[in-house]
């Protein structure tokens, strides 16, 4: 049995990929509720503006791409802290 993705996550993952292809300005909130499967209550319960999705989406972007990947790879790529931080460059 699947446990249920949370509302926010999945506005998130949405807005995140959305985002992403097409950039923030071309894409409306109407567009990333369709996708998420949320109402337009459910949105904005979790993020008032606009701006604060952006805000929550770069904020993810980072997680994943600056403390997931990158960090990943370098301890991946060197045993020392020096080698590791070498890899990043």
């Amino acid at each position: 049995v699947q446990t249920p993705v949370p509302a926010r996550e999945r506005i998130l993952g949405a807005a995140y990929e959305l985002f992403s292809r097409r950039g923030i300005r071309a894409v409306g909130t109407e567009e990333v509720i369709e996708r998420a499967g949320v109402a337009k209550a459910t949105l904005y319960r979790h993020f008032a503006t606009k701006n604060d999705l952006v805000l929550a989406v770069l904020e993810r972007r980072e997680q994943l791409w600056t403390h997931g990947m990158i960090e990943e790879q370098s301890a991946a790529r060197g045993k020392t802290p020096e080698e590791q931080l070498l890899a990043i460059f």
